[in-house]
């Protein structure tokens, strides 16, 4: 989706890698993380907060200056996010400290679920909650439409990336689905 196309096999393994040299939490997002409150579990108020938080420990570039217009942000946050909403929850109602790393999981779907468990997913498993994924970033004609122009407003506008519309995912209108 970000690319305009399908990767080969070989672009695929390597954007997977990319990614998982992405995941790490820098100390001061998990600390800010940590902070937000067990009782309100709403995962899209945690990747709000702990996406904007990391726009200012890792400011982007303005966009006219970035040679590959924000891709870099845009992987550093797909890399990023299921982390910060699996930290949260696993410090918050486990009191567990979590290793957001896991390089030997190539796949977001793995990753997440191994994060969240404690150990690597059936193959089954995985393949669900990767179609899940897929879907989500798939689906039309719903709330999500609102998010899908809250981000066209921001490519148009030059906004930075760590501080766009993931807010509009998140009311009452939208259903809770994500």
């Amino acid at each position: 989706m970000l690319y305009g196309t399908l990767p080969n096999r070989t672009q695929l393994h390597d954007y997977e890698h990319k990614l998982m040299s992405l995941r790490s939490l820098p100390e001061e997002l998990k600390a800010v993380l940590e902070l937000i409150p067990k009782k309100r579990f709403i995962p899209m108020d945690v990747m709000r907060t702990g996406c904007s938080f990391l726009g200012n420990l890792e400011p982007e570039l303005p966009f006219e200056k970035q040679p590959s217009l924000g891709l870099h942000t845009a992987d550093r946050l797909i890399a990023t996010l299921p982390a910060m909403v699996v930290y949260w929850y696993r410090f918050t109602h486990d009191g567990f400290v979590l290793n957001t790393h896991n390089a030997h999981v190539p796949s977001l779907a793995g990753h997440f679920l191994t994060m969240l468990h404690d150990a690597e997913p059936s193959e089954l498993h995985a393949q669900v909650m990767n179609a899940s994924l897929i879907l989500y970033a798939e689906h039309e004609f719903n709330a999500s439409n609102l998010y899908r122009s809250c981000l066209r407003v921001d490519v148009i506008g030059h906004a930075f990336l760590y501080y766009g519309c993931i807010g509009s995912l998140r009311g009452p209108l939208h259903g809770g689905a994500n």
